[in-house]
């Protein structure tokens, strides 16, 4: 048993090098060589679990812009998400939105892992005609714009 847990213990510690170093001992003790691989094969094994659990923690994130807020509250809950629903600030590029839409989603990754937290912004009637209202501002600039511009040929 004491052969076993030393060879564990330097396959543990060495990672991929561990091969070699039950190569090397199989070489200096050949009787070894079935209980080092009882050993190896756990520890691969374990190596592949570990692997495969670290990669089940991470949950694609849907796009869940243009949803009604309530719906996308829902689905990110639904897939171990703690969502956190935030009012958007007034911008013109969300003129064309309607109220309660998912404006933006932060972060915007593809993966995240179960649990962590996402924000997800919303605009409300005072938002969106904000929105709307800054959008025609903007138009009117580009306008007054482009007619300093012509004057100026």
């Amino acid at each position: 048993m004491p052969i076993r847990k030393n060879i564990a213990k330097k396959i543990i510690k060495i990672g991929t090098n561990g091969v070699k170093v039950v190569r090397k001992k199989i070489k200096e003790n050949p009787e070894i060589a079935m209980e080092t691989l009882k050993v190896a094969s756990s520890a691969v094994a374990g190596i592949f679990l570990g692997i495969k659990n670290s990669k089940d923690k991470y949950v694609r994130v849907p796009d869940v812009r243009d949803l009604l807020v309530s719906d996308a509250k829902k689905v990110l809950s639904e897939l171990g998400f703690d969502v956190h629903l935030i009012l958007d600030k007034p911008n013109a590029r969300y003129a064309n939105e309607r109220v309660e839409e998912v404006t933006r989603v932060v972060p915007n990754s593809k993966k995240l892992v179960k649990g962590s937290l996402i924000k997800v912004y919303y605009l409300d009637n005072f938002g969106l005609e904000e929105s709307k209202n800054l959008a025609k501002v903007n138009k009117k600039k580009g306008n007054i714009l482009d007619k300093f511009l012509k004057n100026k040929k």
